[in-house]
């Protein structure tokens, strides 16, 4: 088993919890879904939101939805740089998988694309 870091990204048109939720569940399904991945492959997330997205931690979705209950979870503020892409949610997940680093599909969604188009 290899110890791999994947990568994903989606923005949000409003700052909304339910817009916040939906968002994230897209992205964590297509994570889920381009890796084959279950709970227990996942050693940990890491969750960014930018500072215009107040109303709900975007992982909460993970707990409540996926039912990711014994996954080390952290939610982080981005710090603000001009010019940033604006209500973008960021995760890094580290998982436990037998494929190597360019095998993993790392996921950026709606203008999220922006950030690694050579990933698209």
């Amino acid at each position: 088993m290899n110890l791999i870091s994947l990568r994903g990204a989606i923005t949000v048109e409003e700052d909304q919890a339910e817009i916040i939720d939906a968002a994230m569940m897209e992205l964590m399904n297509a994570l889920v879904q381009q890796n084959q991945l279950d709970e227990d492959q996942v050693v940990n997330l890491f969750v960014s939101a930018t500072s215009d997205l107040v109303s709900r931690y975007p992982s909460v979705v993970v707990r409540e939805q996926l039912g990711w209950n014994e996954t080390a979870i952290l939610n982080v503020e981005e710090k603000v740089v001009i010019g940033q892409l604006p209500r973008c949610i960021r995760v890094l997940l580290t998982i436990q998988t037998p494929r190597t680093k360019s095998e993993v599909v790392h996921v950026y969604l709606k203008e999220a694309v922006k950030l690694r188009p050579d990933w698209q």
